[in-house]
């Protein structure tokens, strides 16, 4: 059973979505890891990094839907998000 109080601590901007190209990452979190997928759950890519903000180039992926997970490395914390590729 997840505490509902678990996502609103945590600080997390994904934009711009839609997006052809870039998108940015703003979080909280100190060192975090990106996991991005496919809607059929295929890892796509994956990113570690040491910034409260990150810019992530998907310029090479096909236009869909994609989940956007974020772990916080520092602790167990994380979420998802879904970002529109066109």
């Amino acid at each position: 059973l997840l505490n509902e109080n678990f996502y609103s601590k945590l600080v997390l901007n994904l934009f711009s979505n839609p997006t052809s190209d870039y998108f940015k990452i703003e979080s909280d979190f100190n060192s975090f890891l990106v996991s991005i997928s496919s809607i059929d759950g295929r890892i796509q890519k994956e990113l570690s990094f040491q910034n409260h903000s990150e810019e992530i180039d998907i310029t090479q992926l096909p236009n869909g839907l994609y989940f956007v997970k974020i772990y916080n490395l520092n602790n167990d914390d994380f979420c998802v998000q879904q970002i529109i590729k066109i």
